[in-house]
């Protein structure tokens, strides 16, 4: 009896450690999708899109990811990462980038920046945006869960030749896609878009 009960913890520790290496491995490693964002400077339609989605990643691929200066790809997993310590400590690392979009007149300088949301595995988009070195937009988080905000931004269309913005909102609550049409006189908030967020 003592033996099959020595068995059963053995067994039983197999498991839970099967279990934690995985755990492990799914964080240090980030093998869930990268929520990744899309930066689309447009000069024949005149206007810049900025839009975030999700992509499977090759295991293989490294981490954290890399963000080439010219690339218009940007993971944000390149943006926040973990690392963990000899002594098993979790440290969460960013790094802001910028990109510029010059269309006829106009210049707007971007800041991506990744946050973590609730219960997230990848980190999400926070979009700052100047137009000609006037505020647009400040920390603009495309999807704030801890909120349990069915509001995700999917993406922004500034239009160059005009003060407004076209947000893609995706309601996770019906899996239904609404544009709103919104100036930029007054920067851009998830305050001002949803009410108390």
């Amino acid at each position: 009896m003592l033996l099959r009960s020595l068995c059963q913890i053995q067994i039983n520790l197999c498991v839970l450690l099967a279990f934690l290496s995985f755990f492990c491995v799914s964080v240090v490693h980030a093998d869930d999708p990268d929520s990744m964002v899309r930066f689309t400077c447009d000069s024949t339609n005149n206007h810049l899109l900025i839009e975030e989605y999700l992509e499977q990643m090759d295991m293989q691929e490294v981490y954290p990811r890399l963000i080439h200066p010219d690339s218009p790809i940007i993971s944000m997993r390149g943006l926040m990462w973990v690392t963990e310590s000899s002594s098993g400590t979790y440290t969460w690392n960013n790094q802001d980038i910028s990109r510029t979009c010059r269309l006829g007149n106009n210049t707007y300088v971007a800041t991506l920046s990744a946050t973590l949301i609730c219960g997230a595995g990848s980190p999400v988009l926070s979009l700052t945006i100047y137009r000609n070195d006037r505020l647009v937009a400040k920390n603009l988080v495309f999807d704030n869960d801890c909120t349990l905000s069915p509001n995700k931004i999917k993406k922004i269309r500034f239009e160059s030749k005009t003060d407004l913005a076209f947000i893609t909102v995706l309601n996770t609550h019906t899996d239904s896609e609404k544009e709103l049409r919104v100036s930029t006189a007054t920067p851009i908030s998830r305050k001002r878009l949803f009410g108390l967020e």
